[in-house]
């Protein structure tokens, strides 16, 4: 036995320098950047590719996060119905105040505080993964341009404020001919690795463009079941799940 856990001792200890090795490694530097008109450029164009244009004038998104969290989001009103194992809520996203029920039954107010900031969380990290292009000029981004090894332009994106990122989070823009993003990499205070790429595949052919598909390494971002309209009828829904925050 003595020499089982021997065995086991050496292999935990092997497999923990294996990590810490990977991730020295793996870390890159945050690159320089230019503030600028040419910043500006490059994010004009990329917000086009994009059709951020389109995407401000819709009025419902719905779409599903790794078959785990589903969202309906009003962006006129900025409200969002998120539903996940047995708990439905309508959080309302500038007040973060809201209704939730567990299991059909509509809880206290005591008692739906630590679903609401669950929920929260969810929605930071979900509605940033479905479309950051066009939050490249929300307040508190600051764009620079970077100048690749090999020439190519990319927009490194750092953001001064908290919400749906930690303060000083950066990403690193790389595109293809066309401005569609291809890749970013990510410096994030959440992510032992600095640097850490994910790709950009799999866009939508709306007028809108989303990637709805991201790899890094062998883990996969998967969007589905992605819709959007001027009325919720357009999301194949029946009635508009907002009207609860009416009769509130």
């Amino acid at each position: 036995m003595k020499r089982f856990l021997q065995i086991i001792l050496y292999s935990m200890s092997s497999l923990i320098a294996v990590v810490i090795a990977i991730i020295i490694i793996s870390n890159k530097p945050l690159p320089r950047g230019i503030v600028g008109p040419e910043a500006e450029a490059l994010t004009d164009s990329m917000l086009a590719a994009v059709n951020c244009s389109d995407w401000e004038r819709l009025r419902y998104v719905a779409w599903s996060y790794q078959d785990k969290h589903d969202y309906v989001w009003d962006k006129l009103y900025n409200l969002a119905e998120i539903q996940y194992r047995d708990v439905r809520v309508l959080l309302n996203v500038n007040t973060l105040d809201g209704i939730v029920w567990k299991k059909g039954k509509r809880l206290s107010i005591t008692e739906k505080r630590k679903y609401l900031n669950e929920a929260w969380k969810f929605w930071c990290n979900d509605s940033f993964w479905l479309n950051p292009v066009c939050k490249l000029r929300d307040s508190g981004v600051v764009r620079r341009l970077v100048t690749l090894d090999n020439h190519q332009k990319a927009l490194l994106a750092t953001y001064t404020k908290g919400g749906v990122t930690h303060p000083g989070d950066s990403f690193l823009w790389i595109t293809d001919e066309n401005y569609l993003p291809v890749e970013w990499r990510m410096w994030a205070r959440l992510l032992p690795i600095r640097g850490l790429k994910a790709s950009w595949e799999e866009w939508t052919t709306w007028n809108v463009r989303i990637s709805t598909l991201h790899h890094i390494g062998p883990y996969r971002i998967e969007i589905k079941n992605l819709r959007s309209g001027t009325h919720h009828s357009d999301l194949g829904l029946k009635h508009d799940p907002f009207t609860d925050f009416v009769t509130e």
